[in-house]
C-alpha cells in the first residue's frame, strides 16, 4: 500500500516536530529556587544573641552559615554558635569557629527558628561575624511548564504542516493556484 504524498509529508513533519520536542524535554535543566532567608553582618560587643524564624511553605533544604570576620584581631571572638530549633526539638547545630556551615532538612508548614550566639574575647571586648541562611526547595513544580511546551511544540508544527510555510501554500502561491475551492 502506497502513503500519498501529502500524508507522508504530513507524517514526516509532525515526527520531526516531535523530535525536536524529545531532545527539548530531555536537554531542560532541572529548575531550581534558592532563596535567601537572611543575610546580615554583625557586630559583636561583649555578647550577642540574634534570632530569626521561618515557616517554609514547601519542604526542601536549609543551609547557615557562620563567618568570624577576624576584626579587630583573628581571635575577637571567643565563640560563635548556631543552633535551629522548630518549637519542641533542636534540629541542627554547629560552632562556627570550628565548622562554617550546616544543612538541615525542612518540612511545610512547620515554624523554624534560628539562633546564632556569639561572644567577644574578654580582652578586645569587640568581634564581627556573617551569616547567611539560604533555602532550596525540594522539587519545582514545573507540569504547567511542561504543558506550555508540548503546546508551543504543537502549535508551531501545526503552523508548518497547515499555515503559511507549508510546502503546499508555497507551491500554490507559486503557480498562482489558490488553496480554497
Amino acid at each position: 500500500m502506497r502513503i500519498p504524498k501529502i500524508l507522508h509529508s504530513l507524517i514526516t513533519r509532525v515526527a520531526a516536530v516531535a523530535a525536536v520536542g524529545l531532545l527539548a524535554l530531555v536537554g531542560a535543566p532541572r529548575a531550581e529556587a534558592d532563596m535567601v532567608l537572611t543575610q546580615q553582618t554583625n557586630m559583636v560587643i561583649g555578647s550577642l544573641s540574634e534570632d530569626f524564624g521561618f515557616t517554609p511553605q514547601s519542604a526542601g533544604t536549609v543551609v547557615a552559615t557562620l563567618t568570624p570576620l577576624n576584626w579587630p584581631s583573628s581571635d575577637a571572638l571567643s565563640s560563635l554558635n548556631f543552633v535551629a530549633t522548630t518549637t519542641s526539638s533542636v534540629i541542627a547545630s554547629f560552632s562556627a569557629l570550628n565548622t562554617p556551615s550546616v544543612s538541615f532538612d525542612v518540612t511545610p508548614g512547620v515554624s523554624y527558628f534560628a539562633h546564632v550566639l556569639g561572644n567577644a574575647n574578654p580582652d578586645l571586648n569587640t568581634g564581627l561575624f556573617s551569616y547567611t541562611l539560604a533555602f532550596t526547595p525540594s522539587a519545582v513544580p514545573l507540569s504547567a511548564s511542561l504543558v506550555l511546551l508540548i503546546l508551543g511544540i504543537l502549535t508551531v508544527g501545526a503552523a508548518c504542516v497547515f499555515g503559511p510555510f507549508s510546502r503546499e501554500s508555497h507551491a500554490a502561491g507559486s503557480s498562482g493556484q489558490s488553496l480554497t475551492a
